[in-house]
């Protein structure tokens, strides 16, 4: 009988070395492709946060034009240093929107980037939308934006 180790199962003879150099890529099997092994900067690979993300931004960009009867979309390439914000389509309006579990954090790093945003839009009002626990929207201002907003709308 052969030797076992902890996991119950027969250790091959190879099993357990440290392997060298980068990993094969394996064969396609039921007509997939085969993975490429990944190379570094090449490529983003989707994870379950930015999916959650995405989701968020392209519901508000619904809501909004439902709401507002305007064509509002979501913006591609969030993340680079000359963002301008999540939603495109709101006039001379920079939109971040949050889908985070601790809403705190979220209306304070949207808070944050929304200000960078805005001033790399150069856009009059910003407004931030966070989602709630129990999945309800609210919109985030600071008070000089909403004053701003107030008093153009009077």
């Amino acid at each position: 009988m052969a030797p076992r180790h902890r996991g119950g199962r027969h250790r091959l003879p190879d099993e357990g070395r440290r392997r060298t150099g980068p990993a094969p890529a394996r064969p396609a099997r039921h007509g997939r492709r085969a993975r490429q092994p990944r190379r570094p900067g090449v490529g983003a690979v989707s994870n379950a946060a930015k999916r959650k993300g995405d989701a968020a931004e392209r519901e508000i960009a619904k809501i909004l034009s439902d709401h507002l009867g305007l064509t509002v979309r979501r913006k591609l390439g969030a993340g680079r240093s000359d963002d301008e914000g999540d939603i495109d389509g709101v006039p001379d309006t920079t939109v971040q929107v949050k889908n985070f579990a601790d809403i705190t954090r979220a209306i304070r790093q949207g808070l944050d980037d929304l200000a960078t945003q805005q001033r790399n839009a150069s856009t009059t009002h910003g407004v931030l939308f966070v989602r709630r626990p129990g999945g309800r929207w609210i919109a985030v201002m600071e008070v000089e934006q909403w004053c701003t907003l107030w008093r153009e709308a009077t």
